[in-house]
């Protein structure tokens, strides 16, 4: 037994300083890559802040012009009801008062119909 442990002592002294040699290699490898990596995503995050940063412009531009479309709205909305306020006053006046309306515009019509057949009747006489 005492010779197997000498012949694994034998060989571990060989191969342990390659095999540590292999993982140093090994971790410097990862390391490399490791840091290839960090700069990718170094390179990208400064590609996403610039990204949003042009959205971040977008969406002020697009909150002026909401706020220009909500006041123009406003003001549709107020023309709309004054427009039906004044045709319901309109209205109601109309009817409340309709018959003195009515007879305005016969009298109106009447004396226009008079000054017709006066003047018919005053072109019969000069002819």
């Amino acid at each position: 037994m005492d010779a197997f442990f000498n012949s694994l002592s034998e060989i571990s002294v060989i191969f342990l300083p390659i095999l540590g040699a292999m993982v140093l290699v090994f971790l410097l490898f990862l390391f490399y890559r490791l840091y290839l990596m960090m700069k990718k995503v170094d390179l990208l995050l400064d590609r996403v802040d610039k990204t949003l940063n042009v959205v971040d412009q977008e969406l002020n531009e697009l909150k002026t012009s909401i706020e220009v479309l909500s006041g123009v709205a406003k003001g549709v909305l107020y023309v709309q009801n004054f427009t039906k306020h004044s045709l319901m006053t309109a209205t109601v006046f109309l009817a409340e008062h309709f018959e003195g309306i009515k007879k305005w515009f016969q009298d109106i019509f009447d004396k226009k119909s008079d000054t017709d057949t006066q003047t018919e009747a005053d072109e019969e006489r000069a002819a």
